[in-house]
């Protein structure tokens, strides 16, 4: 009605449960074909320790329906899923957070089904359950922290590449990504310098 006021709010999408920690952030959203696509992050303690007991909803990535908003969650281990987004061949990529059963933040290509080694929400039912690669190792306090979104750098030399931020480190890195048998594989450059995070 013009009065700069919001007059209504919908729920689009639910179905993902969440407590009053102060860490359980939804990240995202990126969109891909007929879906949204989030990462949700998993209940830290001040200080940086798990939660226990996690919320089992926590640590995954969920597709949501354009159509109808229904959920489904295709991949799941994640600590601190920093950023969701598309990369190459218009695949979805994730950032994970250094923590508790993650020595270093790395970048992620998800596919149905993948576990990326966090067991801090269900460690029973993903014990036997192999650890999904990541594209690349981020190491820590060297090239980053707490990384952002990844984004496709569409044009130029770099193109095919993929671009992040980090909220601790600062700036933006470039991280070239090949597939190799498949598989996506790369290594992380440095690309900005004098923005701090």
């Amino acid at each position: 009605d013009g009065d700069d006021i919001i007059d209504e709010y919908q729920c689009f999408a639910k179905g993902w449960k969440a407590s009053a920690n102060f860490h359980e952030f939804a990240f995202g959203l990126a969109h891909k074909g007929d879906y949204l696509y989030a990462a949700l992050a998993t209940a830290i303690m001040p200080g940086g320790a798990s939660a226990r007991p996690q919320i089992v909803d926590r640590g995954k990535v969920v597709q949501i329906s354009l159509k109808d908003g229904s959920i489904e969650f295709v991949a799941r281990g994640l600590r601190t899923p920093d950023g969701v987004g598309l990369g190459p061949d218009g695949e979805l990529f994730v950032a994970d957070n250094q923590g508790d059963w993650l020595p270093s933040s790395k970048i992620l290509h998800v596919r149905p089904g993948a576990f990326f080694g966090s067991f801090s929400v269900d460690s029973i039912n993903v014990a036997n359950l192999p650890v999904q690669p990541p594209v690349v190792w981020l190491p820590q306090d060297e090239i980053g922290n707490s990384p952002t979104q990844p984004a496709p750098l569409n044009d130029g030399p770099y193109k095919g590449q993929l671009i992040f931020g980090d909220v601790c480190y600062g700036g933006l890195q470039r991280t070239f990504v090949e597939k190799v048998n498949g598989e996506y594989q790369g290594c992380v450059f440095m690309f900005t310098q004098g923005l701090e995070g």
